[in-house]
């Protein structure tokens, strides 16, 4: 487990999300330190854009500082770094953490090596392979 600094920068997607992209890099270029993480918190309802903003995120200098909370559950508690829920997920040092229907989960992005159409004989599905 990591230790989390009460005082790290959070950067909030929703509300008044025009200003965000200012702040994230202002975060980004203060931030020192090994540990100095910026958490980028979003409650957007859907997987897709949480991945794709990841992806155009990632392409940031000091972007391994940053880490993602996705919060896709409207029970959920306001998010907060001493809240015991989102700080015992944190401690782990998840580059991405979701949290839906009151569990803990992650968007991961797996290579695929090259597939080979393998035939299947059956006289019920010819064309299926």
């Amino acid at each position: 487990a990591v230790s989390i600094e009460e005082k790290a920068p959070v950067i909030f997607l929703f509300g008044d999300e025009h200003n965000w992209p200012g702040q994230l890099k202002s975060e980004l270029n203060i931030s020192n330190g090994y540990n100095k993480r910026v958490y980028v918190v979003s409650k957007t309802k859907a997987p897709v854009d949480g991945k794709t903003l990841i992806q155009q995120l990632s392409k940031e200098p000091k972007a391994d500082k940053l880490r993602y909370i996705f919060i896709f559950d409207e029970n959920a508690p306001t998010f907060s770094l001493s809240e015991d829920i989102y700080l015992q997920q944190l401690q782990q040092d998840l580059l991405c953490n979701v949290y839906s229907k009151g569990s803990w989960g992650s968007f991961r992005q797996l290579p695929f090596d090259e597939i080979n159409e393998v035939p299947i004989s059956s006289g019920l599905l010819p064309a299926l392979r």
